[in-house]
Formats: structure tokens, C-alpha cells, sequence
């Protein structure tokens, strides 16, 4: 016998071989896919149509909803302006002899009116502005100085809060009475 019957014939059983393996295969593979459910054991199919029939479509169109409603309160929060971390920051730096009398909000800033007992007093506020809220102030202009009559000076503050600072979401995060009610438990008796 020729070499080359030998491995025509050794090519042709292997071919032969794995074309019956892979025909086998495919015969397992789909049985897996289509049986029918028997008890406990169904196919990939049967098994993925009785899970689609066990969902719940209504709870699924809720649950969408209710992630649209938690997405836009979100964006909500994150764009909302709250004042307190500006209030807490003036209580925490403003001089004993200085008193505010007016406070405007808007887009440039904060403007605030203040009287003093002198104007050592401005100037030690205009040190605590630049020193205590280094970051929380991006500017700060005092002006607008006016001696009374009956003693003090009268001033105008303007002070641009860094936006962060006075975003919702960062007052939330840093109140402690938000933390401690996120962290509260409630037991039943």
C-alpha cells in the first residue's frame, strides 16, 4: 500500500469522526435547548418562557417609573441652592462688634450691610473673610464705608461663595442632622 492511501484514509476517518462528534453534539445541544419541562428539569427554552411568565410586567413598568422619579429628584437636589452653609460660615466668622442688617442673594453673590463699632471692627472682618473662609469664598469686596453720627460705620460686603459650597446636595451631605437621621433605627417592641 502506498503512504498516500494511508493518510488519505487517516484524513477521511478523522473528517469522518469529527463530522459524527459534532453531528452528536449538536443533537445534545439542542435537546438541552428545546426540552419540554419534566418536574423540576426543563430545556434553556421551556425554563426562559415559564421565568418570562413569572415577571411581573406591571411591578417592572413600576419599578421603571419609580428609577425615572429617583433620577429627575436627583437632578433636582443637585441643582438646588441652599443658603445655609452661608449662614452658618457668617455666624461662625463675624467679628462680636459687627452687625449685619441686610443680606441680598443672587447670581453675583451674596451682599450683605453691616454696622461696626469702628473701623478696627471692619478690619478685623475683613481678616477673618480672608483667613477662616479661605475656601469657601472665591471673592470678597467691603465697601461702602460711612461714619455715623451716633458712632459706628456703616459698611456693604459683597461676598461670592464658592458654587459647591452652597449646592443642596453638599448642605445634606455635611448637616449632621442628616447624617444622624439617615444612620437612626427604628425597633419595634
Amino acid at each position: 500500500m502506498s503512504i498516500l492511501l494511508v493518510v488519505s484514509v487517516i484524513i477521511f476517518l478523522v473528517s469522518a469522526g469529527a463530522y459524527v462528534g459534532a453531528l452528536v453534539y449538536h443533537r445534545i445541544l439542542y435537546k438541552e435547548i428545546n426540552d419540554e419541562c419534566a418536574g423540576n428539569t426543563c430545556g434553556f427554552k421551556a425554563a426562559l418562557i415559564r421565568a418570562q411568565s413569572e415577571v411581573r410586567m406591571d411591578l417592572v413598568e413600576d419599578i421603571k417609573r419609580m428609577e425615572r422619579k429617583i433620577d429627575l429628584a436627583e437632578q433636582i437636589v443637585h441643582g438646588h441652592t441652599s443658603l445655609v452653609p452661608i449662614f452658618k460660615r457668617l455666624e461662625q466668622t463675624t467679628v462680636r462688634s459687627v452687625q449685619y442688617a441686610s443680606f441680598s442673594f443672587g447670581r453675583e453673590g451674596v451682599t450683605v450691610s453691616g454696622k461696626a463699632k469702628d473701623y478696627d471692627a471692619v478690619a478685623q472682618q475683613q481678616d477673618l473673610y480672608q483667613k477662616e473662609l479661605k475656601g469657601a469664598l472665591t471673592s470678597y469686596t467691603l465697601s461702602d464705608f460711612t461714619e455715623e453720627e451716633k458712632g459706628g460705620v456703616t459698611f456693604k460686603a459683597m461676598l461670592v461663595f464658592n458654587p459647591e459650597i452652597i449646592k443642596y446636595s453638599y448642605t445634606a451631605s455635611t448637616t449632621p442632622a442628616a447624617t444622624a437621621t439617615s444612620t437612626a433605627t427604628s425597633t419595634t417592641p
